[in-house]
């Protein structure tokens, strides 16, 4: 999505990359119930003190994390492992008993024993980061080699070296049947291990960009205090510039944002749909404070939705983007549709009636839609915001609450700011008197 989640990801530091991929085929939760559980377990480890070591030892061992995800399948389904999967089963383990010891007073420990696998694969319980098939799996493979070794080369040495391989195949036959049973424990610590590393990960990204807990609506409301876009925010900071954060409130209706090109409409809107997969995937919000209304999906409209490959204009590119928001809030609500600009590629006259018509068949919708435009939108039943604009000779990217559907004129005076051919500018000016 075209809202900056991607720099979240991206700077989400998990000790393994198999964490964060499994994060990301995670469904966003939709149930108020489990994102408060989550955000309370998130909660317990931002606690932990990441001077203690314990963090760090944890962090360590997380990066031994593999995707062994079809070798526990595989060994679930009867089939018979190598011994590079049963090397990889053995090491899940491992690194699941030493995390476990790590967390054992942390109140949301979940992990599973795994000492039943252990037993199984490392009977003389040196916990070695390797595998073989022990003579003390079997008296009889133990004979079976004492034997070869004592034999020269030659055709009884090649019929030892082959029962020998019988055996092992045995053996292994019989410790996959062994292990199956604990598959769905394997699959348990694989998935418990992937989540603590992301819960360590989005607790050290709290920290580091200045997120706050949000906090789940009981009024359908979504309000921000201080709500900031970390990847704006980022580049504006490399380049010796301010952020400036800002305050939205909404509830389950549709908004319109006004303001100057260059007013940080677009970018408000893009950071209200990052903070609602952000909060629905559990983790900081970047905000000072926030509220936020659960939704079932979250719809984005934003940019040149020009289709070459389908033949699409940017104008029907757009329409079709935004009657699928349209099908999918009659569907699917309440959800958050965000809307950038509708109409913007065609006349005034009729954009203006298409974005009218569009919060009209919206608002009753029960989803939240937030939409920028240029256009004066004269429809009473819509929440309206402005960005306060140019003034003094800066301009003042925050949001403030209007009742004029009026847009404001201020395209000549940025203009001037960002010295643009006077002359060009002027005749302009006189144009509009």
């Amino acid at each position: 999505m075209p809202c900056g989640i991607r720099y979240m990801f991206d700077t989400l530091d998990t000790s393994s990359t198999f964490s964060k991929r499994f994060m990301s085929e995670k469904r966003i939760m939709t149930d108020a119930v489990e994102i408060e559980a989550y955000y309370r377990i998130l909660g317990a480890y931002l606690a932990l003190d990441p001077a203690s070591g314990v963090l760090h030892d944890v962090s360590v061992k997380l990066s031994g994390i593999r995707d062994i995800r079809n070798t526990i399948s595989r060994l679930a389904s009867g089939t018979v492992l190598d011994d590079v999967e049963l090397f990889e089963i053995k090491s899940l383990a491992i690194l699941n008993e030493e995390v476990r010891l790590l967390l054992k007073d942390f109140p949301y420990n979940s992990l599973p024993s795994s000492e039943t696998v252990l037993a199984i694969l490392d009977p003389s319980g040196n916990r070695a980061l390797s595998f073989y098939i022990y003579d003390s799996y079997s008296e009889e493979l133990r004979a079976a080699r004492k034997r070869l070794s004592s034999l020269d080369e030659g055709e009884e040495h090649d019929r030892a070296f082959a029962e020998v391989l019988l055996i092992e195949d045995s053996v292994r036959k019989n410790l996959c049947k062994s292990l199956s049973v604990n598959s769905d424990v394997l699959s348990k610590s694989l998935h418990e291990l992937a989540d603590i590393d992301v819960f360590i990960a989005k607790a050290r990204q709290i920290r580091t960009l200045g997120l706050c807990f949000p906090r789940v609506s009981d009024r359908c409301m979504t309000v921000y205090k201080g709500m900031f876009n970390p990847k704006v925010r980022s580049v504006l900071v490399e380049k010796g510039k301010v952020y400036v954060p800002v305050d939205v409130k909404f509830g389950r209706e549709t908004v319109s944002v006004i303001g100057a090109n260059m007013g940080g409409k677009t970018v408000a809107i893009k950071t209200v749909a990052l903070n609602q997969i952000l909060f629905q995937y559990g983790f900081g919000i970047p905000a000072f404070e926030a509220e936020v209304d659960i939704k079932n999906d979250i719809l984005l409209s934003i940019g040149d939705e020009q289709n070459d490959s389908d033949g699409l204009s940017s104008f029907a590119a757009e329409m079709k983007s935004i009657d699928l928001i349209i099908k999918k809030t009659d569907k699917y609500g309440p959800v958050l549709a965000v809307i950038d600009e509708p109409a913007r590629t065609t006349n005034p006259v009729e954009g203006t009636a298409l974005v009218e018509a569009l919060v009209t068949r919206l608002r009753d919708s029960g989803s939240s839609v937030l939409l920028t435009t240029h256009y004066n939108i004269k429809n009473d039943r819509c929440r309206r915001y402005r960005v306060k604009g140019y003034r003094d000779g800066r301009m003042d990217y925050r949001l403030e609450e209007s009742t004029s559907s009026d847009v404001p004129m201020e395209a000549l005076d940025i203009a001037k700011s960002l010295s643009i051919d006077t002359e060009w500018i002027n005749i302009a000016g006189l144009l509009l008197n």
